[in-house]
């Protein structure tokens, strides 16, 4: 077993099992972070310096518990899950590191800028996500207003009403579908044909 160093150290408990025990990110002297990306699975950490940085993490926090001889599977995404690997990539088995090399997460170009897989932006009017290296937005849904005449200012994707105080635009958040509730990104399947991911 090793620890992500020089955060981490590797201990031993009373049972004489091993574990890693990490500085809290509470006391490391961290300056504030001025970053204006969204990342649904938080900010990536300096390895070095162990605070957060203005890239986002492209899997989501894993808690598992196994202790798997060949480390975890990944998903079609390259994160990890908590499924023990059932052998090592041989150098030689071309199918198995062609499928971990297209699906590594690849990141999305808008103008001028780059966005990490699971990263989620506005463009405009639209909520955008960036999977598997393909951009998919969708335009942000207004609420319904109580006025005869809104108006609609700049800058501002929804129209509000004069006398109101200005609603904050909408925020990335999860939807529910079927009464099940999944988080942006999240794929889900209901049949052979229809394949769906989460905005």
């Amino acid at each position: 077993m090793s620890c992500p160093s020089p955060l981490c150290n590797l201990k031993f408990d009373r049972l004489s099992k091993q574990y890693c025990s990490c500085v809290s990110p509470h006391d490391l002297n961290c300056g504030l972070l001025n970053c204006d990306k969204h990342c649904p699975y938080n900010y990536s950490t300096d390895k070095r310096t162990g605070c957060p940085t203005c890239k986002c993490n492209p899997c989501p926090l894993l808690a598992c518990t196994k202790n798997c001889t060949y480390g975890l599977k990944r998903n079609e995404v390259g994160c990890p899950i908590c499924v023990c690997e059932s052998d090592v990539i041989k150098p030689n088995d071309t199918k198995k590191t062609d499928l971990i090399k297209q699906s590594w997460p690849r990141q999305c170009h808008s103008g001028s800028f780059s966005y990490s897989n699971g990263e989620i932006w506005f463009d405009g009017c639209r909520q955008c996500l960036c999977h598997k290296g393909e951009q998919l937005c969708a335009l942000i849904s207004c609420p319904a207003l109580k006025c005869s005449q809104p108006i609609r200012l700049p800058n501002r994707c929804c129209p509000t009403c004069p006398d109101i105080p200005m609603l904050p635009e909408p925020t990335p958040s999860s939807q529910v579908c079927y009464a099940s509730q999944y988080v942006t990104g999240e794929e889900l399947e209901f049949d052979t044909c229809t394949k769906c991911t989460c905005l």
